[in-house]
């Protein structure tokens, strides 16, 4: 079930120690978790076969690791999926019909192949963590841009629960982790989240963890250069301007908003493990025991020899061989 979430005072700075609640409450919820575990499975890292050990259980009830091979093979099935269905849903090339010719002439400069190539990524990233994002702004030369962001450095909030209309998106925290060289030439990674809301962007950062993030500063949400003459001079001028929606776009493969893994976990998970269990006893063929009676001479490793080397076993009239 879906749990409405409303901003007190949307108007308000948010807090750090909201930010992180919210960071942290969401880094802890099985929606969460169920994304990170499917980029795992997307890079062939399946978890439960990865976790596999052969053993046995001594008299005192501790688990003994076994000596014997344990095969761990993880197919990448869920990423062949995931990839076909992408590529099947966004292979073609974008189509807009518009009937304002000026804005005709615009879109040829942004609904390009690198659009598609990037639609078809978006597309991915959605069945692998539920959701993605495409964020629209301006860069340094106030031209506007869209950058792809994933899934599970996102919490978004809705004042509805069809999550449809952008109008209805009331707040984004955009958290992640970027490496910086301080001024002592030293490497250091700094956590950091953004609050998109209601044309404004804050910025929290920190050196610890997403626990102690600490306000930094406000900026408006977009910002574009356009040129103004002034005293028959033309200058750009950056101006500050904002939509009237948050410029952050969502692309989802079910209306649930949960990753593909969920209903595909159970069988890829007994495919490995069956895969693997195959490839051992593949792997113990040559190191069966071998029980023998009534042969004629006493050395083992003779028995073993003749054995790999001419598949012979020479025994008295009343002995008998099986392993």
């Amino acid at each position: 079930d879906r749990m409405e979430l409303r901003i007190a005072d949307i108007n308000s700075i948010p807090t750090a120690a909201y930010v992180s609640a919210r960071i942290n409450a969401y880094l802890s919820s099985p929606k969460s978790r169920l994304a990170f575990e499917a980029e795992e499975y997307y890079n062939s890292n399946n978890l439960e076969i990865l976790k596999k050990q052969k053993g046995y259980f001594n008299r005192a009830g501790q688990f003994v690791k076994s000596k014997l091979k344990t095969s761990r093979i993880a197919h990448p099935i869920f990423r062949t999926i995931v990839n076909k269905k992408a590529n099947m849903g966004m292979s073609k090339p974008v189509l807009v019909n518009v009937n304002d010719e000026n804005i005709a002439k615009l879109l040829p400069n942004y609904f390009n192949k690198k659009f598609s190539q990037k639609l078809c990524a978006l597309a991915k990233k959605a069945y692998i963590y539920g959701k993605s994002w495409l964020l629209a702004e301006y860069d340094k030369d106030g031209k506007l841009s869209f950058r792809m962001v994933d899934g599970l450095q996102v919490i978004d909030t809705w004042t509805d629960t069809d999550h449809d209309n952008l109008a209805n998106l009331s707040e984004i925290i955009w958290f992640g982790t970027s490496e910086i060289i301080n001024d002592k030439g030293v490497l250091v990674v700094e956590k950091f989240a953004k609050v998109y809301r209601e044309g404004l962007i804050y910025l929290y950062k920190s050196l610890q963890g997403f626990e102690s993030l600490s306000y930094v500063s406000t900026t408006p949400i977009m910002t574009m250069v356009q040129s103004e003459k002034i005293e028959d001079q033309e200058v750009s001028v950056t101006v500050p301007t904002s939509w009237n929606f948050l410029p952050w776009i969502p692309f989802t493969a079910y209306t649930d908003e949960l990753s593909l893994i969920k209903p595909l976990k159970p069988m890829i998970d007994a495919y490995d493990e069956t895969s693997s269990d195959d490839h051992d006893l593949l792997q113990e063929i040559p190191n069966v025991v071998h029980v023998f009676k009534g042969y004629g001479e006493s050395d083992p490793d003779l028995a073993s020899q003749r054995i790999n080397e001419t598949r012979t076993v020479f025994l008295s009239t009343d002995g008998s061989y099986t392993t």
